[in-house]
């Protein structure tokens, strides 16, 4: 029930988030600033990442935020890549192992662009609601 309430709270911050034109256009603005460059080096290096899976991922982001996706589409989204990259393990034995190392890769990756945007002092971050 915990988990259920904190991901139904999640959800609904992250929907009026979703709807609000002005965020979406700062956290683009944000994200333009980002040195995605330094992180696909650190993640090409610690991860074994592709240049051309990271540099992908962050044109499909910034894509999707630009359409304004709602909640709806983000789910979708994140389904495809996720989707994406395990579909050539699926029914197969190792596919627990590469999912975990997605996993793994994708917590780095984002903590990576996280900690860009927080050294950036991105006004998106202060900007969110809270619940």
């Amino acid at each position: 029930l915990r988990r259920y309430t904190s991901l139904n709270h999640l959800a609904q911050a992250a929907r009026a988030v979703l709807q609000n034109t002005h965020q979406i256009n700062q956290m683009l603005a944000d994200l333009n600033r980002v040195d995605f460059t330094n992180v696909q080096e650190q993640a090409s290096w610690v991860c074994g990442c592709p240049d051309s899976a990271v540099s992908e991922l962050e044109k499909s982001f910034k894509g999707t935020l630009e359409q304004q996706q709602g909640l709806e589409g983000w789910a979708s989204w994140l389904k495809a890549v996720v989707d994406n990259q395990l579909a050539p393990f699926e029914d197969k034995p190792e596919f627990p192992k590469h999912a975990k190392k997605f996993l793994l890769n994708w917590s780095f990756y984002c903590s990576m662009v996280i900690r860009d945007l927080t050294l950036r002092s991105a006004a998106s971050f202060w900007q969110l609601p809270s619940h």
